[in-house]
């Protein structure tokens, strides 16, 4: 009886590993999904980030899940039932990624990158620079600009950076005849704002300079009442180092009536206030005005020799003073040209 027994609990047994067997998924197939086998949220899309300050911004997106997690540079992660966050603990001057996925329990989504932004300035950009004509000389010049800083940085040319504590500042070892570029930004501890560039200027050439113009043109304007002759003499020994010479323009008019073809023997006086359209009643006047490709000034005194060495042609002999004291001393000889 015993022995009957035993085989009969051994196919028992046997017949339930079968079973048990038959239960297990066969190779090659998906099993359906169950809540132990749950399916990852879909990744949020059009990640965009508005209103950026300088400690603050505005994240935003589009998803279908209601909660979402958001990374923003290394130290910032939160959890957000919405789909979007303002997030007011930046940094100033600071770059930053981010990053936005959705969350459903336990489970998340692939990470979705939104674009790289920089929050503002830490200081506000200095405005309004300027650097007056009148406050440049050959050495020196006087710089302004606004700004709510209360330090400033300013840079001129290569060699010359300064802090100051105000919104203006006078440089006084710059070069004669030299064309600066300067720019300013201001300064609060160790942030600073973006730098600003001031017009570019030139500064005056040196007190008693003197300036010998070698070639040029003689031409005639000639009308009814009036006859204009002009003489344009170019600096060209000067153009190695400055790039550009300086130009010097002579102006003579004629008095009504007179030969058109000719200009009298005679030394003419310098005016400083001549103009194009100004009409001499009786004989010749002259002017010469100072039209540098470089800094433009006018004349304050001086004289024009001119002698008739043929026909049609002349020598003129120029000696005349600027208002910044620049001496310039030139002879012409030319034939006149009728415009």
């Amino acid at each position: 009886m015993k022995t009957i027994t035993k085989i009969a609990c051994t196919l028992a047994l046997m017949c339930g590993v079968a079973m048990l067997g038959s239960c297990e998924k066969e190779p090659g197939k998906t099993q359906p999904e169950t809540p132990e086998n749950p399916t990852p949220p879909a990744a949020p899309t059009a990640l965009a980030v508005i209103g950026v300050t300088k400690t603050a911004a505005t994240f935003t997106w589009s998803g279908t899940s209601t909660s979402y997690e958001i990374s923003v540079g290394d130290n910032i992660t939160q959890t957000v039932d919405a789909k979007t966050i303002t997030i007011s603990t930046l940094t100033a001057q600071t770059q930053y990624v981010w990053k936005v996925r959705a969350k459903d329990g336990e489970l998340y989504s692939e990470w979705a990158n939104g674009t790289a932004f920089t929050t503002e300035d830490a200081v506000d950009v200095p405005t309004n620079l300027a650097v007056s004509a009148d406050d440049i000389t050959d050495t020196s010049a006087i710089f302004t600009w606004e700004g709510s800083a209360t330090t400033y940085e300013i840079s001129i040319g290569t060699d010359i950076t300064e802090t100051v504590n105000a919104k203006t500042f006078t440089a006084t070892t710059l070069a004669a005849e030299t064309s600066y570029t300067w720019k300013v930004r201001a300064k609060d501890g160790e942030l600073y704002s973006k730098w600003v560039n001031g017009t570019k200027f030139t500064t005056k050439p040196t007190p008693g300079t003197q300036y010998a113009f070698v070639s040029g043109e003689l031409k005639l304007y000639g009308g009814s009442t009036i006859h204009d002759y002009y003489v344009v003499l170019r600096d060209d020994a000067g153009t190695a180092d400055k790039n550009t010479g300086y130009e010097l323009q002579l102006d003579l008019y004629s008095a009504p009536g007179s030969d058109v073809n000719a200009i009298p023997d005679g030394t003419y006086t310098v005016t400083a206030d001549g103009t194009a359209d100004k009409q001499i009643d009786a004989g010749y006047s002259a002017y010469v005005q100072s039209t540098p490709m470089i800094p433009s000034e006018e004349l304050s005194s001086g004289t024009v020799q001119v002698t008739k060495t043929g026909e049609n042609a002349y020598t003129m002999v120029i000696d005349v003073v600027t208002k910044s004291d620049r001496a310039i001393k030139a002879t012409y000889s030319g034939t006149l040209t009728l415009k």
